[in-house]
């Protein structure tokens, strides 16, 4: 099967300071390994360079190199910028025409203006210009000597978009509430279950070959059969029905299900478009017969992507993925080594 976006190899320099990490990588990939040796570490910073997005993790490695299989090289590493940069930045952002006229459009509605003439325009586009770049120098500019330090990316490359589901940022959504335009509440992780149903919904409309909603609810349901429930997607809308045929909301499912029809929507949603799947614990809340058939569920729907997933759970590789695991302590490679 053809992975566009298929990770061969992943390089990781002076993690946590002492350590490299060289780890050639599968279709599916788990990760264990004890406590505190930088597994959701890996995830993060594999995320971040793929993503070219700044995470907390780079200031703790020199350097992420990620060779995909398509001969694309995508890095991230933490940089101290030079004096140079910094008034680069300063110049660029404050001269700036676009942020320029924003601000002063919402000056002149905020205090009511009335500019009379192209000077009184030229004075206050000054003035703006001039706080703009105080501002600018009093973030950037380090204090007491320090440099100040920023992200750089792989720059021959475009970002890629991955699938990065936390069980531990789950189960926050699942406690914190949303304020909806009714003045009603409503949990985080059901907007973004609802969400993702719509847009299985849209997917399976545009794909109807694959009959990728069918085979998301054979999945959910192999899980949901233990408790007597079973899931159908009518009129637009998911719908739990129980062992008496009466209907029940999925946002009345046990935390662990809501967490399985989560994971399951965003491995389906992420079918078609190759994408890299991160799994940080997917384990926490969900029974030991769930945990040995996550992975047959997840690459029997989505056969297209590579995923990695970290976690604490020999469950995960019980019904025949122990090929799949890899201890993060066979990944370190001493820091004197060059990789």
């Amino acid at each position: 099967i053809f992975m566009k976006n298929h990770i061969e190899n992943l390089k990781i320099k002076n993690i946590f300071f002492r350590k490299n990490i060289d780890w050639d990588l599968k279709q599916v990939n788990v990760l264990v390994g004890k406590n505190g040796l930088g597994k959701t570490t890996v995830l993060n910073l594999i995320n971040s360079a793929l993503t070219h997005n700044p995470c907390k993790y780079l200031d703790i490695c020199d350097e992420v190199i990620v060779n995909l299989c398509n001969k694309k090289i995508y890095h991230a590493l933490k940089e101290d910028l030079t004096e140079d940069i910094l008034n680069k930045m300063i110049q660029e952002i404050s001269t700036s025409e676009e942020v320029v006229d924003s601000l002063m459009k919402s000056i002149i509605k905020d205090q009511k203006l009335l500019i009379k003439n192209k000077k009184t325009e030229k004075k206050i586009r000054d003035e703006i210009k001039e706080k703009i770049i105080s501002e600018i120098k009093l973030e950037l500019t380090p204090s007491e000597g320090k440099k100040k330090s920023g992200y750089k990316f792989g720059v021959n490359v475009k970002p890629i978009e991955t699938v990065f589901i936390s069980t531990s940022n789950m189960n926050v959504s699942a406690t914190n509430d949303v304020g909806t335009s009714s003045g009603s509440h409503i949990k985080f992780l059901n907007v973004e279950i609802n969400q993702e149903i719509e847009k299985l919904i849209k997917i399976n409309k545009k794909n109807p070959s694959h009959k990728i909603q069918e085979r998301f609810i054979e999945s959910l349901n192999t899980f949901l059969i233990e408790s007597n429930k079973r899931a159908v997607i009518s009129k637009n809308a998911l719908e739990i029905l129980l062992h008496d045929e009466n209907i029940l909301d999925f946002e009345y499912l046990s935390s662990g299900e809501r967490q399985i029809l989560f994971i399951l929507l965003k491995v389906a949603n992420s079918a078609f478009d190759g994408t890299v799947i991160l799994m940080d614990e997917p384990e926490i809340s969900l029974h030991l017969s769930w945990q040995e058939k996550l992975l047959d569920e997840i690459t029997k729907l989505n056969n297209s992507s590579q995923i990695i997933i970290v976690t604490h759970s020999p469950a995960i590789v019980m019904n025949g993925w122990f090929d799949c695991l890899t201890e993060i302590e066979d990944i370190f490679v001493d820091s004197t080594e060059d990789i």
